[in-house]
């Protein structure tokens, strides 16, 4: 056993020790930068765990002190403990761990999530947003919290493959952290959307919504800048 030599006198008036803090998780991540943060937060884990000491040992005096009344009730009452001074570093370590494989789970839950979105899709329809076709936009109509846009009739595509096409994308996007310049045009990009395509006479309007002030504003500004 390895002993610090380390005496701690602590006068008790009131309180408790302070609980550690957790990491901040960050919002709206994508896949790789979850991957890359649970990867730091396994380093900081490591680095705790090498300054832990099983064995390290220290005394620790803890007193209270009794006073107020006079010299014959003026005095501490000193506890004694055995301590092992390291103990943080083992729950700092702990700390870590956990954050990093919360981080890891986000990650593969986004992953797995674009990866049943897009499954049987064609590599076309998985890469090519359906914003892109802009020759088959009809017409764009503002929503409270979002906007509809009509597409023409296409020959061999229904609602039901769309919507598919549809989810995918957002899926992708969500994986992607939402950030994906290469479609500065697609109102599918910004967070929290919701898509729902419903047929309509002359061919298909999806009606694209948000819950988030900020994207409701992005998704507007985009589906307005594909009006034919």
């Amino acid at each position: 056993m390895r002993t610090i030599v380390a005496t701690a006198i602590t006068v008790i008036l009131c309180g408790c020790a302070p609980t550690p803090t957790t990491p901040g998780s960050g919002a709206h991540l994508s896949a790789a930068q979850e991957d890359i943060a649970a990867a730091r937060e396994q380093r900081e884990a490591a680095a705790h765990r090498a300054s832990f000491d099983p064995d390290a040992v220290a005394r620790r005096d803890v007193c209270i002190h009794h006073g107020g009344g006079g010299a014959e009730t003026d005095f501490y009452e000193c506890w004694q403990s055995v301590v092992n001074p390291t103990d943080s570093q083992l729950r700092e370590a702990r700390q870590h761990e956990r954050v990093a494989d919360e981080r890891r789970a986000r990650s593969q839950a986004l992953r797995f999530a674009e990866a049943r979105a897009c499954s049987g899709l064609s590599a076309a329809d998985r890469d090519t947003s359906p914003f892109a076709h802009r020759d088959d936009i009809l017409g764009v109509s503002p929503l409270p919290r979002g906007a509809v846009v009509v597409f023409k009739h296409v020959p061999t595509l229904t609602a039901a493959y769309l919507q598919r096409i549809i989810d995918c994308h957002i899926a992708r996007n969500d994986a992607l952290g939402h950030d994906v310049p290469e479609m500065s045009y697609c109102p599918l990009v910004p967070r929290d959307v919701t898509a729902t395509v419903t047929p309509v006479h002359d061919g298909f309007a999806v009606t694209i919504e948000s819950t988030d002030d900020g994207a409701v504003r992005e998704v507007q500004s985009r589906a307005e800048a594909l009006k034919p």
